[in-house]
């Protein structure tokens, strides 16, 4: 009987907590701000995406990116990749967050090319590679010390084989992004911040 009254209590308070929309009673609060994007390609959206993916399937509440947004433009915060204690500050204040995660898009670019080798042992259409890279560099902020606590970077390169005649840079450089995100963020999952 008094398991049953601990369990009532219990899923009363979550309950109560839903309604309210305080999600993150145990769930450091992380905000993913949007990445300098210094290609000419604009991925800064999709790779705040991708990052805030990895951050939640680790256990983070997530704090919305329309709300970062909101943040980084009342701040006047552009350059997320070196922010100050201040900026910092500020931001983890407007947000409530715990952490702040930021960064810059190196490189992105996909290439097509003919390989003869490759031609010689298949058939046409799979002379053709395709190739994806890209370079990212990232750093996170603990808010309460306005410091950052953690830097990264990586350089990733895709290829693909076949049919590369006849396909586009897409999926190879959306495998690049996502295994480079994954390498990029995975020293900091590993330890416990």
């Amino acid at each position: 009987m008094i398991f049953f009254h601990l369990f009532l209590f219990h899923n009363s308070s979550v309950l109560a907590r839903e309604a309210t929309g305080d999600l993150s009673f145990d769930l450091k609060r992380v905000a993913v701000l949007r990445f300098v994007d210094r290609t000419p390609v604009n991925l800064a959206i999709r790779v705040q995406e991708l990052a805030s993916e990895r951050f939640r399937s680790h256990g983070y509440f997530i704090i919305p990116p329309r709300s970062v947004r909101k943040a980084e433009w009342s701040n006047n915060v552009y350059d997320t990749s070196a922010l100050t204690p201040r900026e910092v500050t500020a931001l983890g204040k407007a947000l409530k967050a715990d952490i702040l995660v930021g960064g810059t898009i190196e490189e992105f670019k996909g290439e097509k090319a003919f390989r003869l080798g490759n031609l010689m042992a298949m058939p046409l259409g799979v002379g053709f590679v395709l190739y994806g890279k890209i370079v990212l560099r990232a750093v996170i902020y603990d808010v309460s010390t306005g410091q950052s606590i953690w830097k990264n970077s990586v350089v990733r390169t895709k290829k693909h084989f076949f049919g590369g005649l006849y396909q586009g840079h897409g999926a190879v450089l959306d495998k690049a992004m996502t295994t480079a995100l994954d390498f990029l963020f995975g020293s900091f999952f590993q330890k416990d911040f």
